[in-house]
């Protein structure tokens, strides 16, 4: 791997990361609004931005085998259409920087199950438990203050963001990695497979009169655009061209990226700089998150000479 090839696989995931961030604070943004009806807007503006190059989606979709065909589709549920609307659900339920705290956790999860191992060197499982101790510290700060804490409702759909990515991450690097030249039409199939799903499960679940007629429904479609545009179809183009350069062991930990730029978008909406313990579980949080992959890192540098 040359390090230009490593330098622009990094720089895509840096801006990949940019763009997820904004999906941390739409459901903030727009509270009046379902995580279903939130979902069906970005894969609506999602899906436009896929027929950008539909005659070439429908060549590389036709190239396809059986076993590629199931892959995408379990690839659009886990990285798109079932995992938006469980994050949107959880920032409903646990808050924004609870939430993007967890999700975070995706630059340990992904190349530690990348590497088919649960044998951590000290460096990795050290950082590990500071990451976990950091959410510790966030949870316990409403059960200090005599309050309810996140009920467990709200850490389902947390704990299954974090499984569904973490798939995601690995499967789909490996699937960019066997056909690169699919990059843009894989982004476009997961876009347009999301959208239909959504659309199917709303014409039961969502009146679409209703929804049109809520006094923000401009505001819905304005946001709607912003994260179907950049925070979907623009931002995956760019994490395939991270994928297809780097491995998943590089590729996972970049989505640090998503959790910095979701923390910094909570706290501008907030009007807010973090309180006390935020602040330590971020500290935690990034130093947890730094010995991780400086672990990772000296392990592949290790094999490689």
């Amino acid at each position: 791997m040359s390090s230009r090839t490593l330098t622009l696989g990094i720089l895509a995931g840096l801006v990949t990361g940019m763009l997820w961030g904004i999906v941390f604070v739409v459901p903030q943004l727009l509270p009046q609004f379902s995580a279903l009806e939130l979902s069906l807007g970005r894969y609506f503006f999602f899906a436009i931005a896929s027929c950008t190059t539909l005659r070439e989606t429908l060549r590389h979709w036709r190239g396809f085998d059986r076993g590629d065909k199931w892959q995408v589709f379990w690839l659009s549920a886990s990285g798109f259409w079932l995992y938006t609307l469980l994050l949107f659900w959880a920032v409903a339920l646990a808050g924004g920087v609870l939430t993007t705290l967890v999700i975070g956790l995706l630059p340990v999860t992904i190349p530690l199950f990348a590497k088919k191992t649960l044998k951590l060197d000290a460096g990795f499982a050290l950082g590990l438990a500071l990451i976990v101790i950091g959410l510790g510290v966030l949870e316990a700060k409403p059960l200090l203050a005599g309050s309810a804490g996140v009920p467990l409702l709200g850490w389902l759909p947390l704990l299954s963001c974090l499984v569904l990515w973490t798939w995601f991450g690995i499967a789909n690097t490996r699937f960019v990695q066997k056909h690169p030249a699919a990059k843009v039409s894989l982004t476009n199939l997961m876009g347009l497979s999301s959208f239909i799903i959504l659309a199917v499960i709303c014409l039961f679940a969502v009146d679409l009169k209703a929804l049109v007629a809520q006094p923000h429904f401009g505001a819905f479609v304005f946001w709607s655009a912003v994260v179907g545009f950049g925070s979907s179809w623009l931002a995956n183009w760019f994490w395939n061209i991270c994928s297809s350069l780097v491995p998943a062991t590089i590729s996972g930990p970049l989505v640090v990226a998503e959790t910095s730029f979701g923390l910094l978008y909570t706290f501008i909406f907030q009007h807010r700089l973090p309180d006390g313990a935020e602040l330590a579980a971020m500290l935690l949080f990034a130093f947890g998150v730094f010995l991780a992959l400086h672990a990772e890192i000296g392990r592949r540098k290790a094999v490689l000479t």
